[in-house]
């Protein structure tokens, strides 16, 4: 397991968990759970497709019913992997 930690000066983006994830894993990691997980996705596979391309990207359940318009792809409930989990202590 890698453990680390990002200080973020500004509020969170894209950009800042795409960074943490690019250069701290040797390996995109199978799953992805984060409030805002479908800009995260098309930002992530815009610049490193092939690094992320096995990687689904999930919104997690506090924030989901804020995303109406997103696609059903990023719905949590959707990864079976995570059932039983708490999906914000995940993020």
């Amino acid at each position: 397991n890698l453990v680390g930690f990002n200080a973020l000066h500004e509020f969170e983006s894209p950009r800042s968990v795409f960074e943490v994830l690019f250069t701290r894993f040797p390996e995109a990691p199978e799953v992805v759970i984060y409030d805002n997980a479908c800009n995260l996705a098309s930002y992530s596979h815009i610049r490193e497709s092939y690094f992320f391309r096995n990687t689904k990207f999930v919104i997690d359940r506090l924030h989901q019913k804020a995303h109406k318009l997103c696609s059903p792809a990023f719905d949590w409930h959707l990864v079976r992997e995570l059932y039983g989990h708490n999906s914000q202590l995940l993020e």
